[in-house]
């Protein structure tokens, strides 16, 4: 059960940093992205400050999609390790 639910929390980040690429990627070939501001009808242009925020939200989500294959990889490699010991009981 846990090990389903870190694999659905890996599968929600790699969506979100696939975004935030898409998004970069848009921003970098000149596409003018723009964001809604709350409580009112009018666009406003985002900044090179929100950019940044972009690039920031990238990187934690690539750690965490390293934090998650690592905790996985070990649950594999104790599954591992106790199904090896229940055949030798």
């Amino acid at each position: 059960m846990q090990k389903e639910s870190t694999l659905k929390n890996r599968e929600i980040i790699v969506e979100r940093l696939e975004r935030f690429k898409s998004r970069l990627d848009a921003i970098a070939n000149g596409e003018h992205v723009f964001a809604r501001a709350p409580d009112s009808d009018e666009y406003i242009e985002i900044t090179p400050n929100v950019i940044v925020r972009y690039q920031w939200m990238e990187e934690i989500c690539e750690f965490a999609i390293f934090l998650l294959d690592d905790s996985l990889e070990r649950k594999v490699s104790e599954d591992q390790a106790m199904s090896g010991r229940c055949r030798a009981v």
